[in-house]
């Protein structure tokens, strides 16, 4: 019995080492059986993988051509005209020829008799046709007050005439003032005295209405 079991074992125990020696190395097994199936030939051969040949690839390398070869760049150095002194001078200012300006000279004042005041003959106004106005120009002008040019008042009176057929002046009536009453009195009593020509219709002298302006001016 115990023989029997030892037998066994040990079958079993080469069984097992023949199987790991097969699964450890790479093993071709060729078993061929006869017709009765009984193993005629074990044969076992070791085959080792052959490495894979490397296929060379031929390459093929260009040299590069030489760059083109550039010209150096030449630095001129850059030359500066000369510039003459007379152009580089500030430009001489234009001449001022100074205008001799008119003297005015003040008048000196001579010793005359005071201004007289102007008189302007005006349109009759008694409204009759073909006639000839009254004339004054004979007689002096109104004498400028000597206060008014001390204070130089001036301006314009504006009288009517009630002249008649002789030429004589009858009244004078302000129509309007010069805005002094010293030149108002001064021409009303200077007119009073008037004697001219007086006015004519179809050549024949009639009495008019006269308006005379007279004028104070310095």
């Amino acid at each position: 019995m115990n023989l029997y079991f030892r037998s066994t074992s040990f079958a079993f125990a080469v069984h097992a080492s023949a199987l790991v020696a097969m699964c450890a190395v790479p093993l071709a097994v060729s078993e061929r059986f006869t017709s009765s199936g009984q193993r005629n030939v074990i044969s076992i051969q070791l085959s080792i993988a052959q490495p894979a040949a490397v296929e060379s690839v031929a390459m093929t390398i260009e040299p590069t051509p030489p760059l083109p070869r550039e010209d150096p760049i030449e630095f001129q150095p850059v030359q500066h005209s000369t510039l003459s002194r007379r152009a580089l001078a500030p430009p001489t200012p234009p001449e001022v020829t100074p205008q001799t300006m008119p003297v005015m000279r003040r008048a000196v004042a001579s010793r005359m008799r005071p201004p007289a005041a102007t008189t302007i003959p005006i349109q009759q106004q008694t409204g009759l046709s073909e006639k000839e106005p009254a004339s004054f120009t004979a007689n002096e002008p109104p004498q400028y007050p000597s206060q008014a040019v001390r204070d130089r008042l001036q301006g314009t009176v504006l009288l009517r005439l009630f002249v008649d057929s002789t030429g004589r002046v009858e009244a004078v009536e302000l129509i309007e003032s010069s805005g002094h009453a010293t030149l108002d009195d001064a021409a009303m009593e200077a007119v009073k005295k008037w004697t001219g020509q007086p006015a004519r219709r179809y050549g024949r002298p009639v009495a008019s209405e006269e308006v005379l302006p007279i004028r104070f001016r310095l």
